[in-house]
């Protein structure tokens, strides 16, 4: 007796018929595949596909599909593996994944896998934010990666660094444990169409070496980062337009960014690598084979600390999260799920380093912000300038350090000045008062010694 929830489909049908020995091209296919669509008009439950993990906020229970046709059922207290639909929760394999399962391993003997074969080998770049304060937002962000549903906004990571930083092999890294060993990245195509296609059929996407000004990829950022949807034509139809829901996470990689504009950089959680030594590198299969012969049992310590994020979540239900950083769903998942770790002090403390890291990075080709850094430091004591002053000053700063500044024209330079005192009052505390002659003065004190 047919009592499954179906889910319609023609590739569905095709292959169900297919495991009972029916063939598409044979005669009773057409008949069969008609009857199971009426079925399941008549009788099936209506129910949204997911395709790696959900997260039900109400039962504070994640399903995880193990890409085998069996889902893991963590909640507070329990781990199981169910079958596919258990609770009304219906997930679709992705394309060349490979299943993974965490039978026999010991909760007691933990080893931080994670961290040892993703983490560890990132080549981070101290700037503002350092080493250890990187570790913690790329592994908060990958953990956020299974509680899409209740992050409609969602960060893209962006690995910005140079050739041979190892921005891919680690964003690749993540695909295999989360998909399947034949997981690869996504080159940056000049076609809108087919970064749509890849964005709306994926959990997860890389994005690799967006290096080129494309008209069309900010505009694509944005609503993937936001949760928006595509608009497509519906096949078959001339005019009937249908809204195709962003759910992805999104990484991008780039050694020269064009990204740069500002609501774009707001949903950014960038971070810097560097390039490695001579000596140091290791060809790309010891690496990636460090993930697939221990998927596994890494998926297994993945699990345990994912049943560790529920509880904290349950926990801190309704906890109040302020904050001025613009990803607040991000935000609060990580305030609310790291409340009770040795994190939790450092949690704030990076997020108001990356609010600033946003802005560098949408104004980083303006060197303003580089030359009054420098200005500030030569006069430490409280100094008020003319703007004509600042012109000549920053100028010579320029020309001994050989950074590009263009301003010649007082004119330009203090309209310049006045259209980015929002953002120069994010890095510097900015004082006017008047001087001779009626004349404006201002002063710039660095607020942030520790860049």
């Amino acid at each position: 007796q047919f009592r499954t929830t179906i889910i319609y489909t023609q590739k569905l049908n095709r292959t169900l018929l297919t495991n009972y020995g029916i063939n598409r091209a044979e005669a009773i296919f057409k008949y069969l595949n008609e009857s199971l669509h009426a079925e399941a008009l008549k009788n099936g439950n209506k129910t949204e596909i997911f395709r790696y993990s959900y997260y039900d906020k109400k039962s504070y229970t994640l399903y995880l599909f193990n890409q085998d046709n069996r889902i893991y059922r963590i909640t507070p207290t329990s781990i199981e593996l169910v079958d596919n639909g258990a609770d009304g929760v219906l997930f679709l394999k992705h394309p060349n994944s490979n299943p993974f399962k965490i039978e026999g391993f010991d909760e007691d003997e933990f080893q931080d896998l994670f961290y040892k074969n993703i983490v560890s080998k990132i080549n981070f770049s101290d700037e503002i934010l350092k080493w250890d304060e990187q570790v913690i937002i790329f592994t908060i962000w990958f953990y956020s990666i299974f509680f899409e549903s209740i992050m409609p906004t969602k960060p893209i990571l962006a690995f910005i660094g140079d050739h041979g930083s190892g921005k891919t092999i680690t964003l690749r890294k993540a695909g295999i444990l989360l998909i399947g060993d034949d997981f690869n990245v996504t080159p940056l195509s000049n076609d809108q169409k087919d970064f749509d296609a890849a964005l709306t059929n994926s959990s997860y996407l890389v994005i690799d070496n967006a290096d080129s000004k494309t008209k069309w990829l900010d505009d694509r950022l944005s609503i993937a980062a936001t949760g928006g949807t595509i608009k497509r034509r519906e096949l078959y139809t001339t005019n009937k337009l249908i809204d195709i829901p962003v759910k992805c996470f999104l990484a991008i990689t780039s050694r020269t960014p064009c990204f740069r504009r500002e609501d774009v950089a707001d949903r950014l959680l960038i971070i810097k690598v560097k390039r490695y030594n001579d000596g140091e590198f290791l060809s790309e299969n010891i690496l990636l084979n460090e993930v697939r012969e221990n998927r596994n049992e890494i998926m297994f310590e993945v699990i345990l600390e994912l049943q560790y994020i529920i509880r904290s979540l349950k926990k801190y239900e309704g906890y109040e999260v302020k904050g001025s950083f613009r990803m607040a769903d991000f935000f609060d998942f990580a305030v609310r799920a790291y409340r009770e770790t040795k994190w939790e002090k450092d949690i704030e403390t990076i997020f108001e380093k990356l609010a600033r890291i946003q802005l560098l990075f949408a104004y980083e080709n303006d060197p303003i912000i580089e030359l009054l850094h420098i200005w500030s430091l030569k006069n430490k004591e409280e100094r008020y300038v003319q703007n004509s002053e600042l012109l000549n000053e920053l100028s010579e700063i320029a020309a001994d350090k050989k950074i590009n500044f263009t301003y010649k024209n007082i004119r330009s330079f203090a309209q310049h000045m006045k259209n980015l005192r929002t953002i120069l009052e994010q890095f510097f505390i900015v004082r006017k008062k008047k001087g001779r002659e009626n004349k404006n003065l201002y002063s710039f004190t660095y607020k942030w010694e520790d860049d």
